[in-house]
């Protein structure tokens, strides 16, 4: 099972494939489980967070031997959303979150974080994109639950008639409204309660409702897709009256456009199948003909054929799935580019370069041995040499010169894990461009982290003016955050 949420560390050979899943049981517990390959020994440490961008590394939530392969988070907060960011060994990290959000009166809510790209290295951002059935009849508890998300934009696919009928309930966020109607359901409800329907006229139906998304409803996919261009839309939240036909049409080119493999999209796309209560329906079917209901259910589920059906419309229309983004959803280059600088982040590049790092600094504290042992040794000699000479020496200055050169050794050895901590700690987020973009904003960050990692009180007013104040600051402040 977890090969099928495989996602890869690095594509350094020395790295290890890392496949992670969360899942939470019914009381809400959250359950991680890991797998590595090769297999690796020692400890994992878990971190917990609302934030799946920001760790305090300072307060581990557990522990657990890596040969487990298993973790149970246990919580009794049903109201908002925890991400894990999981440490093997302090040398690989992964984060993770359960991709489904419990909701008690919406159907088929969860995210689209944590998905690998083709090109290895990058992954989609958790908390940024969620998808879900119609926000309707909204309770009380789910009310909060969506604030707790953050929802910024909720993008809205239903047809005007299903929006008469069942007006979004939710005021929290800025509502884009994309009309994508579904033809003749009417007709098919009336066949329905007549019983002049059978399963295979919903298969049907429903293909030929899937083939309309390529052929009648191509502008109106690119105006949604639009919408996630900016970054201000964020979170985003793309909804449909059960979340799985127009948000997974939706979902699946939007996470085509990302780079995201066609077997992990059809993978998400049958996730509504888990996702949706059935049974939490039952009273619709309830005294309806066995025919009645069997079609029902095929219009409440989803199956491979019919993303497999549209998939195939797409290369006979457009040759490929990439053609038919541009050409038929308008999504140019540029415009996937800026989905990729948003929703993606790169778990790798990181990686590969902390294992360099490590390599080095494991390389340097091997000379360091080295240097001790040949200092000792010529300390040894001089030793000797003043025996043999009788020649009269300062002992105590003799020791000055020894703790002297130690003390040389020592701050090069700082000076380097200094480096070593600072690309590190600029590089928790695991994005290059994002750490770019966060500097060219934010020209003071060094004193934001002296300030963060030093002192609680922010009135303090400090000389930090001149480069050498600073960058001694900052050096004291990543030893801090480093040995806590």
């Amino acid at each position: 099972m977890l090969a099928c949420v495989a996602l890869l560390i690095g594509c350094s050979s020395n790295n290890p494939e890392i496949r992670t899943i969360c899942l939470r049981d019914g009381i809400g517990n959250y359950i991680i489980k890991w797998e590595t390959e090769p297999q690796i020994d020692g400890i994992l440490k878990m971190y917990v967070s609302d934030d799946p961008e920001t760790f305090n590394k300072s307060l581990p939530a557990g522990y657990a031997n890596i040969n487990d392969g298993v973790f149970t988070y246990i919580t009794n907060d049903n109201m908002s959303r925890k991400y894990f960011l999981l440490s093997f060994n302090d040398k690989y990290f992964k984060t993770i979150g359960a991709r489904s959000v419990g909701m008690d009166s919406i159907q088929n809510v969860r995210e689209i974080g944590g998905y690998g790209t083709v090109h290895n290295h990058k992954t989609t951002r958790w908390g940024q994109v969620y998808r879900s059935g119609q926000l309707s009849s909204l309770s009380e508890w789910d009310s909060i639950r969506l604030n707790n998300l953050h929802i910024k934009t909720v993008i809205d696919l239903r047809g005007n008639d299903e929006v008469a009928v069942n007006p979004l309930r939710y005021s929290n966020a800025n509502i884009v409204r994309i009309p994508i109607p579904i033809k003749n359901m009417d007709n098919v409800v009336t066949r329905i309660q007549e019983d002049r329907m059978r399963k295979g006229d919903g298969i049907l139906f429903m293909q030929d409702t899937y083939l309309q998304y390529v052929t009648d409803y191509s502008e109106q996919y690119a105006k949604a897709l639009d919408v996630f261009l900016d970054k201000d839309n964020y979170p985003i939240l793309i909804s449909c009256s059960m979340g799985k036909d127009r948000t997974g049409y939706l979902t699946a080119m939007l996470l085509f456009a990302l780079g995201v493999p066609e077997e992990t999209v059809v993978k998400d796309y049958m996730a509504s199948n888990e996702n949706i209560n059935i049974g939490h329906l039952a009273y619709m079917a309830r005294d309806l003909s066995t025919n009645a209901q069997e079609t029902i259910t095929a219009l409440l589920t989803v199956n491979d054929g019919l993303i497999d059906l549209v998939l195939k419309r797409i290369r006979k229309d457009y040759g490929s799935v990439d053609k038919y983004l541009s050409k038929g959803l308008h999504l140019t280059d540029k415009k996937r580019e800026t989905l990729k600088d948003i929703l993606l982040y790169d778990s790798g590049k990181f990686f590969d370069m902390k294992e360099n790092f490590d390599k080095e600094h494991e390389k340097f504290g091997n000379y360091e041995i080295k240097i001790y042992t040949l200092f000792d040794e010529f300390y040894a000699l001089l030793k000797d040499f003043r025996k043999l000479s009788f020649v009269s020496v300062d002992q105590s200055q003799f020791e000055q010169l020894r703790n002297d050169a130690y003390l040389l050794i020592n701050r090069s050895l700082q000076d380097a894990q200094y480096q070593y901590q600072k690309v590190v700690y600029e590089s928790q987020f695991m994005n290059e461009e994002t750490i770019n973009q966060y500097k060219a904003n934010n020209p003071n960050y060094k004193k934001d982290i002296i300030y963060k990692v030093l002192f609680t009180n922010k009135e303090l007013d400090l000389d930090l003016e001149d480069d050498q104040s600073i960058d001694t600051m900052y050096r004291v402040a990543l030893k801090k955050y480093y040995s806590k």
